[in-house]
């Protein structure tokens, strides 16, 4: 038995499984945002399923936090108890619920009207725009606060999810193949042959020109290429 191989098996596929817990990169403060308000609509779908359109995009508009309060009653309770009210609403709603979801395990739906009742996912979403366009200061520092704990959750998940790369694959960047660089071949050169031969005629096999010169026609050339002295002209 080859055990070798099987601890390179199992080491695959225990690096396989580490990849797949690499944290999801955290919500922004519209993502907080629209996934509060598309829980008060499927809570409003459960009560009335067959909500219409005008109610649902009423709680969507609505002050985020005060969904079930009427007007009447944000009149009586106090601008500092309105505050504490919305904020308290929006961070309990919100306090478990601020990490990505795994999108790939999620079961396709057929059914819209199950999901978002009269309005369809585009409507829903031009709605869940025009009213995060339209949120108060005070909204919207919330789930900014919001979206900065869950940044800092990823970043410490992130450091764990690193420390058990490293202990993987401690030698990884040592081991890894270094990519060697093209490199043209250089052919050697003729002794006595000059610079300017080479350059006017390639020697044979090089093609930068488009062609071959042979050994014989090479050194005919070299022969050109010398000074005339008087004992060549004799």
């Amino acid at each position: 038995m080859n055990h070798a191989k099987t601890n390179s098996s199992k080491q695959v596929q225990l690096s396989g499984e580490i990849t797949k817990s690499k944290p999801k990169r955290p919500l922004s403060a519209f993502n907080l945002f629209y996934r509060f308000k598309r829980q008060k609509v499927v809570e409003a779908l459960a009560v009335r399923p067959n909500a219409g359109k005008d109610a649902l995009s009423s709680l969507i508009t609505a002050p985020a936090g005060l969904e079930y309060y009427s007007p009447r009653e944000q009149e009586i309770i106090t601008p500092q108890m309105l505050s504490f009210l919305r904020r308290e609403t929006i961070r309990k709603d919100l306090k478990h619920n601020l990490e990505p979801k795994n999108t790939k395990a999620r079961v396709h739906r057929r059914d819209e009207s199950a999901i978002n009742g009269a309005l369809s996912f585009v409507e829903l979403g031009k709605w869940m725009n025009f009213s995060w366009k339209n949120c108060d200061r005070f909204a919207k520092s919330v789930f900014d606060e919001l979206a900065d704990e869950g940044r800092n959750r990823y970043r410490l998940r992130l450091q764990e999810y690193n420390a058990k790369v490293a202990c993987m694959n401690p030698g990884e960047a040592e081991a890894a193949p270094r990519k060697k660089l093209a490199t043209t071949k250089q052919l050697p050169l003729k002794k006595n042959i000059s610079a300017k031969s080479l350059a006017l005629f390639p020697m044979k096999g090089d093609r930068s020109f488009g062609g071959s010169v042979t050994n014989e026609t090479a050194e005919a050339m070299v022969q050109l290429s010398k000074p005339v002295t008087n004992e060549t002209a004799e």
